[in-house]
């Protein structure tokens, strides 16, 4: 009995520990999380892989959908951004921002600093006020539309009104639809004015975010994109690579004639003569042009002494 109540002892699991993450451990989570699972971190922190998995959540650490959804509803619990938008929007329109808020936290993935967390929360608030605007616009439209139907009625009714005290409500009817009508449309160009405005900052906020499809495409190293998307990009897309090509040769051909004028002897401001750059490919194109000037200058004396010796033969004969 003794001998299996010690091995029983002996198999027996330590206890888990309890408490907070010490800094060593954090740091030894950053590094065993690209590899290991959250069970098996546990194993080697002697830590309950619930306790790890949180943490990696709330500080995300890793990609993984579900761990990228908690850190973004843990940002969202310790903004106090939210606080106020609950008193500024209604419930429909929070729900939308808080649902927008989450898509561009994720598009942007964990490297968002707090500056730019607060021009995703201008931009889901704008967002929702464009909305706002819109749909002021349609309720507006539908009770004009009523307005314009009731003044109908009324142009029906004025050709079977006979008594002079009718006559006049039916004025005072006809005058107070008009005003109704008047002040519908002066509050529609307000609207119309809100939207446009609204517009706007939108799209000044989409800019300020590189949140654009066009902005993506051109700053593909701000979107956490690899060298590997990269040249698929390049793959998908023959225009891009074709005006790549056309830039990158520019630039290849500006290069060779700048080397070439600078390689050429210049006279500075002081009145000095010199290469602005003399390497030993310069001094083997000035050998080049040398030999080939000296070349020259004897195949020169070579015809100036043809025409001689022909005269010269003419004469004796």
């Amino acid at each position: 009995m003794g001998k299996g109540q010690g091995e029983k002892q002996g198999n027996k699991k330590p206890h888990l520990k309890m408490g907070g993450l010490t800094d060593d451990e954090k740091r030894q989570i950053e590094q065993l999380v690209k590899f290991d699972t959250f069970a098996s971190i546990g194993k080697k922190l002697n830590r309950q892989p619930q306790t790890i998995r949180k943490w990696c959540q709330r500080n995300n650490i890793t990609k993984d959908s579900t761990s990228v959804s908690k850190n973004i509803e843990e940002k969202k619990k310790k903004s106090p951004h939210f606080e106020e938008l609950a008193n500024i929007l209604t419930e429909r329109e929070l729900e939308l921002a808080i649902k927008i808020y989450t898509e561009l936290m994720k598009q942007f993935g964990g490297d968002i600093l707090p500056s730019e967390e607060i021009q995703v929360i201008d931009f889901c608030v704008i967002s929702a006020m464009l909305n706002r605007a819109l749909a002021r616009e349609k309720e507006i439209l539908r009770l004009m539309e009523q307005q314009t139907s009731l003044r109908d009625e009324l142009e029906k009714q004025r050709a079977a009104i006979d008594d002079e005290e009718e006559q006049q409500n039916w004025y005072d009817k006809v005058d107070q639809v008009d005003l109704r009508i008047a002040s519908l449309s002066d509050e529609l160009k307000e609207v119309k004015k809100n939207q446009i405005a609204f517009m706007q900052k939108k799209e000044n906020a989409n800019k300020g975010m590189y949140a654009s499809r066009d902005q993506r495409a051109q700053e593909l190293a701000k979107m956490n994109e690899n060298w590997a998307d990269y040249v698929l990009y390049l793959k998908a897309n023959p225009n891009f690579r074709l005006k790549l090509g056309y830039e990158m040769e520019k630039y290849r051909l500006a290069v060779n004639e700048e080397f070439i004028r600078l390689s050429e002897i210049h006279r500075y401001a002081d009145g000095e003569m010199d290469y602005p750059v003399f390497n030993s490919e310069v001094v083997e194109r000035e050998a080049k042009l040398e030999a080939s000037d000296d070349m020259d200058e004897e195949e020169e004396e070579e015809q100036e002494q043809k025409p001689k010796e022909t005269e010269e033969n003419t004469d004796e004969s």
